[in-house]
């Protein structure tokens, strides 16, 4: 059915460009150069071809607008943009471009807003920047079998709102990372010989729910969706709109790099393992999920603009040392700070005054061992027991929790509650997973959660086991 839908909205696409468009400037005989050895065309089935041999000439404009609403590409100038798009760019349905041409250059085809698909030859090896930028309506990419294509750069499908699917030639070594930023694409592929891809990395692909990566490939990989270095000791991005509410860092990883985990949709508590050492800028931006965050020990501040943009956040668990917090754009209006220091030695940090604001509750001389117990049975282990104790616990309350896994939220002598005025049964957020009845995914973040902080941290929630 999702097939069907594509194939109509195709259609329609194509018979609107042939239909409600004014009529072709140009006759279907028509062929105009645009080099000495390339020419255009645009017939009258809106089909722009061009053909030839070498690279077409890179094409520039002074400024312009994008209005994403109205799926409109406004240039301030026009003088030397492409020819086909000053004279008669809204009649472009199908971007043809034959045997031949070896690059498609800079701006080629930017702002053609109407054409559905796009043809690519085997003998184009470099697709420049924002080649295809801003063709909304582009719903099919097709590389020719034997692609020679090296090189994809900057924005090329950028603004393709309507692009969902693509694949890559087997040939392609470098990419850069804004290459699909705003496009509608669900996944994407990494070819097997793929070695670099420019930062920062896809931090725009926002409806991205999955990286694969081919497992012959030498310097990226894909772990549950994500993407790494081959080794896995770099994050580069975790896709956006992944259907999954808690992240634990892997025990490899050492740096993440920019906007990560910007623009999520589900992702709610993230996890970074002291062996994380480094972060760069952007590293929340504009998220709409993450509600609480765990830095590692060895953070002395916070990424540069880590937070901007990012209002959901409730909960930060903060190492010993912090530096200039400032620099985290904290724009949330409600969060709790759990901080391992005095007040005295909050106070010192330049910045601290980003965490005083009405609305922030500071909890200083606090750590995560004493906000939450994965140790359900109490017998100083937290193994399957754990996992049992609480599913078994669950079931005979009719457990039900919202809020989802909320580590950091409240701290109480009895256990992890969801609010101060919870108690009893609503102390104990069985939901860490799914956000509806308790089952073994949540046991499973329990054991996870275990094995990356450790265990053993007495009676925790075994004293409701028994009421």
């Amino acid at each position: 059915m999702r097939k069907l839908r594509k194939i109509a909205a195709f259609l329609t696409a194509s018979v609107l460009c042939m239909g409600l468009l004014p009529p072709l400037s140009a006759s279907a005989d028509t062929w105009t150069p645009l080099t000495d050895t390339i020419e255009w065309q645009l017939d009258e089935s809106g089909t722009l071809t061009v053909r030839g041999t070498g690279e077409m000439p890179d094409f520039t404009c002074s400024g312009y607008q994008i209005k994403q609403s109205e799926r409109a590409f406004l240039p301030m100038d026009t003088e030397d943009l492409a020819p086909w798009y000053t004279e008669s760019w809204e009649q472009i349905c199908h971007i043809v471009v034959e045997e031949g041409i070896t690059r498609i250059s800079e701006m080629a085809f930017i702002g053609c807003t109407n054409a559905v698909s796009a043809s690519i030859p085997a003998s184009v090896t470099t697709i420049s920047n924002k080649a295809f930028s801003c063709c909304y309506s582009m719903q099919e990419v097709d590389f020719a079998a034997d692609s020679q294509l090296d090189y994809l750069g900057m924005e090329t499908f950028a603004y393709n709102h309507d692009l969902t699917q693509i694949t890559l030639p087997e040939s392609l070594t470098e990419m850069s990372g804004t290459a699909f930023d705003h496009s509608s694409l669900t996944s994407l592929h990494i070819p097997e010989n793929v070695n670099t891809i420019h930062p920062q990395l896809f931090s725009f692909m926002k409806k991205n729910t999955e990286f694969t990566v081919d497992p012959d490939n030498s310097q990226y990989t894909a772990v549950d969706g994500v993407l790494y270095n081959k080794r896995q000791t770099i994050l580069f991005r975790y896709p956006a709109a992944r259907e999954q509410d808690t992240f634990f860092t892997p025990d490899t990883v050492q740096s993440v790099e920019g906007a990560a985990f910007a623009y999520t949709t589900n992702l709610g508590m993230v996890y970074f393992t002291d062996n994380v050492l480094s972060f760069a800028s952007n590293l929340f931006m504009y998220s709409k999920s993450a509600t609480a965050v765990r830095f590692p020990e060895a953070l002395y501040s916070l990424p540069n603009q880590c937070f901007v943009g990012c209002m959901s956040l409730r909960t930060l668990l903060l190492p010993v040392l912090l530096g200039n917090a400032q620099k985290g754009f904290l724009e949330t209006e409600q969060l709790d700070v759990y901080y391992p220091g005095t007040q005295e030695a909050l106070a010192e940090i330049p910045g601290h005054s980003a965490f005083t604001q009405t609305g922030y509750t500071l909890h200083c001389n606090t750590t995560e061992d004493d906000l939450i117990s994965a140790d359900l049975s109490g017998d100083g282990t937290v193994n399957a027991q754990d996992a049992a104790h609480l599913l078994s616990y669950a079931a005979k309350c009719g457990a039900d929790f919202n809020g989802g896994l909320m580590l950091y939220q409240h701290k109480f002598t009895d256990g992890l509650v969801l609010a101060p005025a919870q108690s009893g049964d609503g102390a104990v957020p069985a939901t860490l997973v799914t956000g509806t009845k308790a089952d073994a995914s949540d046991a499973a973040v329990i054991l996870q959660y275990a094995a990356a902080v450790g265990s053993g941290y007495g009676d925790g929630l075994a004293a409701f086991l028994d009421q």
